[in-house]
């Protein structure tokens, strides 16, 4: 009998504690610390939860992580941390949200390469210090907490340039509707003026501009859910070439012998993106697509469409083996043969192939396929409070965040133009290049890639590439 008792007693305990052990989150509040210029409504439009959802317990550590990683993708924090609080007995809970500002105003003073890449200043231009830039970059890149950068450029040199751009995100109540403006006025004493052997050729003149240049667009942009975002831009572009390019070097720079280029043009840019952590993803995946129409009227110099688009996709195939995959392609149609100008494709800016570094391949269509297979060797936050807690404005750089990667890179590309030379046999193939690398990423936003990479001709060398958030 007593033995029936106990196994009773205990068997109601157990059923007990079963009805009381919770089984999801109800959230009650946010509670946000530490943004002390960001406001909280800008913060709360980037969260995937809301006051009132239910998150079942199995899933709760999963959407915290997922969060905490899209505040970390706007770009104004250094740190973020989520915790739960306040467990209440109707299973209501607190998400309680440390912060850690970055710098939002930095005057940046320039001292940069003017090259098109670093790979070419150091290796073709033999890292000639007078090929270099300097001058101030003032950015702000939380003017009035709502997450709306202020830039302004002062830059001399070898390239001088000057240059202002803001962009105000938010203009309505749901958030959903922002606006942008920016200038732009440079000048060159150098400029690459045709491509032989698949490489820019340079004219220079040391006491006078060869290219000057002024553009200025307006943007509205349209953000209806966390993922998707919509730009639509209007501008207009005027670019004057020195006559002894145009007339003696290469005549079809702006075409026909023309010193002078303006147009008007519009743009449409659309992107999705859900990639969990955007310095350097791990999972998710990102499309962007861009229409753009340079010429608007007769009068123009330019008259050509151009449409291009890109998918990322990032795979984890482990918890420490990561997969990214990237397809880029590009076309221009156009009724008239297109301005030199206006026939780049692989080698400038972010479109570059590995082991073609030092290479360009000029074309009206190309396609790109780049695949990465990353194997992490480091994640660590390393403790730097001892080194800045006596400055406060060190404070936000107490824990340096560093992850390494192993890669292990293979790429390929075809470039097709219908002005084909033979001086330039890059162009109407299939380009492949690959080769090893070591990734670099500090403070969530910079990014250093050191590589070893082999080409289709046999060409192997070491290249370096910076990316920063900031």
């Amino acid at each position: 009998m007593r033995l029936l008792l106990y196994t009773t007693f205990l068997f109601l305990s157990l059923n007990i504690c079963a009805q009381n052990t919770p089984t999801a989150a109800i959230i009650r509040d946010f509670a946000f610390e530490g943004n002390r210029k960001t406001k909280t409504a800008v913060l709360t439009r980037e969260l995937t939860i809301k006051i009132g959802d239910t998150i079942p317990l199995s899933k709760l550590a999963v959407v915290l992580e997922e969060n905490r990683l899209r505040l970390l993708n706007t770009n104004l924090f250094n740190e973020v941390k989520i915790n739960v609080k306040n467990w209440s007995l109707d299973d209501k809970v607190t998400i309680t949200i440390s912060l850690v500002e970055r710098w939002y105003f930095y005057p940046i003073p320039i001292f940069e390469i003017a090259d098109r890449d670093f790979n070419v200043w150091w290796k073709e231009q033999h890292h000639d210090l007078r090929r270099t830039n300097y001058g101030i970059r003032l950015v702000h890149s939380n003017f009035t907490g709502r997450r709306d950068p202020l830039s302004a450029l002062i830059r001399f040199g070898y390239t001088p340039r000057f240059s202002g751009s803001y962009s105000f995100p938010y203009l309505d109540k749901k958030q959903t509707v922002g606006a942008s403006v920016g200038f732009y006025y440079w000048t060159n004493r150098e400029i690459g003026y045709t491509t032989l052997n698949n490489r820019l050729i340079f004219y220079k003149k040391p006491d006078k501009n060869v290219l000057t240049g002024f553009s200025t667009n307006i943007g509205v942009g349209y953000r209806p859910g966390l993922f998707q975002g919509h730009n639509w831009s209007l501008g207009y572009s005027k670019q004057t070439l020195d006559t002894a390019i145009s007339e003696n070097r290469n005549q079809d720079y702006f075409l026909n012998r023309k010193t002078e280029q303006n147009y008007f043009w519009a743009s449409y840019d659309f992107a999705h993106d859900n990639r969990d952590f955007r310095p350097y993803p791990t999972k998710g995946h990102l499309f962007n697509l861009n229409i753009g129409k340079s010429g608007l009227f007769k009068t123009d110099d330019v008259n050509l469409l151009s449409i291009s688009a890109k998918w990322s996709q990032y795979t984890r195939l482990s918890k420490k083996l990561l997969l990214e995959t990237i397809v880029r392609g590009k076309t221009t149609l156009s009724s008239d043969v297109l301005p030199y100008n206006f026939q780049r494709a692989i080698g400038y800016g972010a479109d570059y192939l590995r082991g073609y570094e030092l290479f360009v391949v000029d074309g009206y269509n190309f396609g790109v396929l780049k695949n990465s297979f990353r194997f992490q060797l480091i994640d660590k936050d390393y403790d730097l409070s001892r080194y800045t807690q006596k400055y406060k404005p060190l404070s936000g750089f107490k824990t340096l965040p560093v992850k390494c990667f192993l890669s292990f890179n293979s790429d390929l590309a075809y470039v097709h133009t219908p002005q084909y030379k033979a001086v330039n046999n890059f162009n109407n193939r299939l380009l492949y290049g690959t080769g090893v690398g070591l990734d670099v990423l500090a403070y969530n936003g910079m990014l250093w890639q050191f590589e070893y990479s082999f080409n289709h001709i046999g060409k192997g060398g070491f290249y370096l590439h910076y990316k920063s958030g900031f």
